[in-house]
């Protein structure tokens, strides 16, 4: 996926497309989100974004990238609508004291949850888009992989550690 986001940046200039930024509450991407995207097609669009959160006391940052398939949208004179977006995200917290690339054990207890630095999942959305000015309002739903794999292997049944929902302003430069 980071070699899509990588090779879509590279190879913009000669693609038709738009680019965009965008502002997010984020859940999974941060408390904050700023980033940055592109959009080749009507139904293909890259996002990489810098989050910002606070655990408590503590605050971090992360990396975000991910990648969104529209099967369908509708046009009209004035706006589009994107009634569903499906995607597929990674993000990278840059905390290295308190997330590891490898976990140090197997479930060493009845609750344990990993907290492993890089992590990915699906998003599902919908978007709202202004054609002038070009502006645009998302919606996400965000499922994380190790949330799954921690309601499968013991009791965190809680949603807060598999589920997030964001909400994005974005401006697109046409």
């Amino acid at each position: 996926m980071i070699f899509t986001l990588l090779l879509s940046f590279l190879c913009a200039p000669a693609l038709a497309g738009n680019w965009l930024v965008s502002i997010e509450r984020a859940g999974f991407f941060g408390q904050y989100s700023l980033g940055g995207g592109y959009e080749w097609s009507p139904h293909h669009e890259v996002d990489l974004s810098y989050g910002f959160y606070s655990n408590g006391s503590r605050s971090g940052r992360q990396l975000n990238t991910v990648y969104r398939f529209s099967p369908w949208t509708i046009e009209r004179p004035t706006h589009v609508w994107v009634p569903v977006h499906l995607g597929l995200f990674l993000m990278f917290s840059l905390e290295r004291d308190r997330f590891f690339f490898n976990s140090p054990s197997k479930y060493p207890y009845k609750d344990y949850y990993e907290q492993n630095a890089l992590r990915g999942g699906v998003e599902f959305g919908t978007a709202f888009r202004l054609r002038s000015p070009a502006l645009t309002i998302a919606y996400h739903m965000r499922f994380l992989d190790n949330g799954m794999v921690a309601i499968y292997n013991n009791s965190r049944k809680d949603l807060q550690y598999y589920l997030s929902s964001g909400i994005a302003l974005q401006y697109r430069f046409e």
